[in-house]
């Protein structure tokens, strides 16, 4: 998607400006990957709601394509099972 470091880190500075609108979310950590997918940015917000306008707003350039996955602590779905 990317073809160099540059490109990255204007990705990462327009993700940290948009999560700066949304003062309950935060970048955890981001990587650069190699395979299928350029990049992983690991948010943390109170809520998916939350995610989803994040993603929204960074996806409306067209620019940027997202795979948004919910993450539930393993302790938290063990004790959703009982």
């Amino acid at each position: 998607m990317f073809s160099s470091s540059l490109s990255f880190l204007l990705l990462m500075s327009h993700c940290l400006v948009c999560i700066t609108k949304y003062p309950r979310a935060k970048v955890v950590h981001q990587y650069a990957l190699l395979g299928r997918y350029d990049f992983l940015t690991i948010l943390e917000a109170p809520d998916n709601e939350t995610v989803a306008k994040i993603m929204v707003e960074l996806g409306s350039r067209g620019t940027l394509e997202t795979t948004t996955l919910a993450a539930i602590e393993i302790d938290d779905f063990l004790n959703a099972l009982k």
